[in-house]
């Protein structure tokens, strides 16, 4: 999520949905907003960092929540990189040296 001036102020992971909803369905309410459930302290990648960083950047990561970094550029959002990315960029570079 960003603010009104573009910086980034919080994420809000597949997870972080589906424990609001089952916490939701259980407490019998709506599920809530955006911004009681987004995390304000995250990870993120500089669009300059090496897949492999990125990829040593996951495996380090003990919170199952990091499949996925956004991606900063003159600290502004310009994507977002996921586990299946990086996986399709390793297997990319593999084949690449096998050739």
């Amino acid at each position: 999520m960003v603010d009104r001036t573009g910086n980034l102020v919080g994420v809000l992971s597949e997870i972080d949905c589906l424990r609001q909803a089952v916490e939701g369905s259980y407490h019998g309410s709506g599920g809530g907003y955006v911004h009681e459930v987004m995390r304000t302290e995250f990870e993120t990648v500089d669009v300059d960092d090496s897949i492999m960083h990125v990829a040593r950047m996951l495996l380090n990561m003990n919170d199952f929540y990091y499949r996925a970094f956004p991606v900063m550029k003159h600290n502004r959002v310009v994507g977002r990189i996921m586990l299946r990315d990086v996986l399709g960029a390793l297997e990319g570079m593999s084949q690449e040296d096998h050739e």
